[in-house]
């Protein structure tokens, strides 16, 4: 994970603020829980935006059910988990136990937003709704009040599932001004997987991200998607980060788990 912004904004900190001021700062780990209807507002205001990738690029057809119109759909995820950062003496945001995926039109078929807490967020821009091919994605952190967002644009666009029926491996490359992520996916099998009480069927899928530039380090994925159905049953990663800084290397790790609580989408 790259934080210039972050790590130059750090920099200026230490110079700025007297020691006293400083200590008070780094004994923060500020994170601040959502509702559904916050997610479903913050859904509506994504940065993410395709200025290069139009709705006349979609391929396969309509996007994604249940997505209709300018609505926005929610769904609920039960979620444990932490992000970590090392910079100036470290700080820690713990995941609270419920989460929230948006879904609503836009881009080059539809805007997807995973929101964890205010302070961390991640959006995807989904083209094709049968292999979710994705142009590209934001990702968001804020730290010691510092705003770091990050935009990556996908070469493809990317597939985020397996692009025909009978691919097992497969690669992608997305990246922003300076940082690649390189990733490769494999497809692992088929798995049954309880939501409710009711018995699932899955597909479960194995990512590694590799990143390059000024980041280095990556993440693994499991993820796990109903066949023909892009929608995230279950999800755990884990990332290990370095970017070097004014103020030294900045290590960032994370570590999370999903699992949806139901397949009925919260609406208005």
């Amino acid at each position: 994970m790259s934080r210039r912004s972050l790590v130059a904004a750090l920099a200026g900190v230490v110079v700025v603020v007297g020691v006293l001021a400083l200590a008070l700062m780094l004994t923060r780990s500020h994170t601040t829980v959502i509702d559904a209807d916050q997610a479903r507002a913050a859904a509506t205001t994504s940065i993410t935006s395709s200025s290069v990738v139009t709705a006349t690029t979609l391929v396969g057809g309509t996007p994604t059910a249940p997505q209709t119109g300018g609505d926005v759909v929610v769904y609920v995820y039960a979620m444990s988990g932490h992000e970590e950062i090392d910079a100036l003496a470290g700080a820690k945001h713990q995941y609270p136990p419920e989460t929230y995926l948006t879904i609503r039109s836009g881009g080059c078929g539809q805007m997807w937003r995973w929101q964890a807490i205010e302070e961390r967020w991640s959006a995807w821009e989904v083209c094709d709704p049968q292999y979710v091919t994705v142009a590209g994605f934001d990702s968001f952190n804020k730290w010691f009040g510092v705003e770091d967002l990050q935009h990556y644009r996908c070469d493809g666009p990317a597939p985020y599932l397996p692009p025909t029926p009978d691919t097992d491996t497969w690669t992608f490359v997305c990246s922003t001004d300076s940082i690649q992520q390189a990733t490769t996916a494999e497809v692992v099998g088929m798995e049954t997987i309880d939501v409710g009480g009711e018995p699932v069927d899955t597909v479960h899928i194995h990512y590694v991200d590799t990143l390059s530039g000024d980041s280095t380090g990556g993440s693994e994925t499991d993820r796990w998607v109903r066949p023909g159905d892009p929608l995230v049953i279950k999800e755990a990663g884990s990332t290990a980060s370095a970017s070097t800084s004014p103020i030294g290397t900045v290590n960032y790790t994370e570590e999370y788990e999903i699992s949806i609580e139901s397949l009925d989408a919260l609406t208005q």
